[in-house]
């Protein structure tokens, strides 16, 4: 389940480790070969089509080729939010936890 933001290959002000690109492109080959992707309202805001500019107008621009495989897979990218966020708490029910790709 991925509810992110951002390009997760840097360095964040979470303090984790970035993934690698090597991480990112297992992920998105897992993905390929068939396992199980959940992305939150946020998910489609990451890993934008470099350059992402401050401006944000290089999220209006159809890609094509070149536009993040992520996104490509994700089939959307996030462009703007509005100016309050309103932010919902939200329960998730596991109902099989021996399902494949689920880590507690």
């Amino acid at each position: 389940m991925f509810f992110t933001t951002g390009d997760l290959t840097t360095l964040g002000t979470d303090g984790k480790p970035p993934m690698s690109a090597k991480g990112k492109q297992a992920l998105l080959d897992a993905i390929q070969g068939g396992m199980g992707f959940v992305g939150v309202h946020a998910a489609s805001d990451t890993f934008h089509t470099p350059p992402d500019t401050p401006d944000l107008s290089n999220r209006y621009i159809a890609h094509g080729e070149q536009q993040d495989p992520y996104l490509k897979m994700l089939g959307a990218e996030f462009i703007i939010h509005g100016r309050e966020p309103r932010l919902q708490d939200a329960n998730v029910i596991v109902n099989d936890p021996n399902s494949r790709g689920w880590k507690a």
